[in-house]
């Protein structure tokens, strides 16, 4: 019998893991990596009208997908200025995938590029190796006078040559594969932001809007108060203000949580982010890219109907989803908006759906409110998950984790019951199947 513990034990942890892993994977592919978009563009929208006397900022969207928070906020920062023709470019006129499931319609293609260009903005994309893109944007570089670079945006602009012998932070995560690859960038340690010459770069995501304030205040300061008005930010802004980034690492127990979360207890799609005509960027990419990074619910963005909608500062949006094909979800979160909340949305999530409102007040420091939001819906969720969700969006330095001492962490017995339940169960059918082939060799050996 002791011969057959090891056996046994095997028998019991590997079907969790297996589980896990498979579900884990599924999990990072149904809420990480944008899919399709389902709804159908019928016709695309009209041409932009832009002011030639005003400067340019460009944009650049991935193909396969662009981080939602270095976008939206970089994006809000400079439109708010009203200094600027903000644009987005991308390979194809054709709505492009962000890591929040929302699409982006872009403005202009890399043929229709202005001839100068302000401030190049380059955030994360998915596919920063897209021989494509790279060529495009080492074009594109050459028109720049200055660049931003946010966090993983690094990997692509460090491809494109526009880095090298630089002074440049990154992404914390991203910290060891960029010193390894590019080992012609002078890459210091990951911080708030910092410039080096014309290179602004940022560890980005919830630190994108702050070093997008710093960029706008050093390229055009006359634009930098009407920014922080709209945006609701305070008007002092120095280099004294950046705080550091605290504690970033990803260490086992943030693993085993990400294992657990998304291989055993993520629960779908239960929160709808809606998006319409006005929607506020900030708050509607905060809301999305913290929630996603708990790994208890997904949320999902969807519209009255298919179509583009034009954002609060001019980004014309799509959702995958609209409420004429999603069932009511069990929470609906409005953002903040420039017009009136489209009434079929509450028609829509009524009775089922717990309604949250936040006005622009609230969320004039939008990554900080979107980390307390996630905080708040994730109750059930145990500490070590949303804590992660705040690390991994740069947001540790924010006064915002004492929350997290409210949160009830779930009880051991509670947390580890549905990978033990599959492990008995996979105890049982593996000593269900000796017995069965232990008895049928009994059998043929008394023949």
């Amino acid at each position: 019998m002791k011969k057959l513990i090891p056996f046994y034990i095997i028998a019991f942890v590997l079907p969790p893991l297996l589980f896990g892993t498979l579900k884990m994977v599924s999990t990072f592919s149904e809420i990480m990596i944008p899919k399709g978009l389902q709804s159908s563009l019928l016709a695309p929208p009209p041409a932009r009208h832009w002011d030639k006397k005003k400067p340019w900022v460009i944009l650049l969207l991935g193909s396969q997908g662009t981080q939602i928070s270095d976008l939206f906020a970089s994006y809000s920062v400079f439109s708010a200025s009203k200094a600027f023709n903000v644009a987005t470019i991308a390979l194809k006129k054709e709505p492009m995938p962000t890591t929040g499931r929302v699409f982006v319609y872009p403005d202009l293609t890399f043929d229709e590029a202005p001839s100068q260009i302000r401030l190049l903005i380059v955030p994360a994309v998915l596919d920063p190796g897209d021989p494509a893109l790279i060529a495009a944007t080492q074009k594109l570089s050459k028109r720049a006078f200055s660049t931003l670079v946010l966090s993983e945006g690094a990997r692509l602009a460090a491809a494109s040559g526009l880095l090298q012998g630089r002074r440049v932070t990154m992404a914390p995560m991203a910290e060891d594969d960029l010193r390894r690859n590019f080992s012609d960038v002078l890459w210091q340690k990951p911080q708030a932001w910092m410039q080096d010459g014309f290179i602004f770069s940022s560890a980005g995501l919830g630190l994108s809007l702050e070093a997008s304030l710093y960029a706008l205040l050093r390229i055009k300061p006359s634009a930098f108060s009407e920014a922080t008005r709209r945006l609701g930010y305070p008007s002092r802004f120095q280099d004294a203000d950046m705080p550091p980034l605290g504690v970033t690492s990803i260490g086992i127990l943030d693993w085993v949580n990400i294992f657990y979360h998304a291989g055993f207890s993520f629960g779908g799609r239960d929160i709808a982010i809606p998006i319409f005509e006005g929607v506020d960027e900030i708050f509607t990419a905060a809301v999305l890219d913290t929630l996603t990074r708990t790994f208890s619910a997904l949320p999902f963005p969807v519209s009255p109907q298919a179509g583009i909608y034009t954002s609060r500062y001019g980004m014309r949006l799509l959702a995958p989803h609209s409420i004429e094909d999603s069932p009511p979800p069990r929470t609906l979160i409005v953002p903040p908006t420039s017009l009136s909340i489209p009434r079929r949305f509450t028609q829509w999530a009524t009775p089922r759906a717990e309604i949250r409102f936040f006005t622009n007040e609230v969320a004039s420091n939008a990554f900080k409110r979107a980390a307390w939001i996630a905080l708040d819906l994730t109750r059930t969720t145990s500490q070590g998950i949303v804590w992660f969700a705040v690390k991994s969006q740069n947001l540790t330095t924010l006064p915002l984790l004492a929350m997290t001492q409210e949160i009830p962490p779930i009880r051991n017995f509670l947390f580890w019951l549905r990978p033990v339940l599959i492990g008995l169960f996979g105890l049982c059918v593996v000593h269900l199947l000796r017995k069965r082939i232990m008895g049928a060799f009994k059998t043929t050996r008394s023949k």
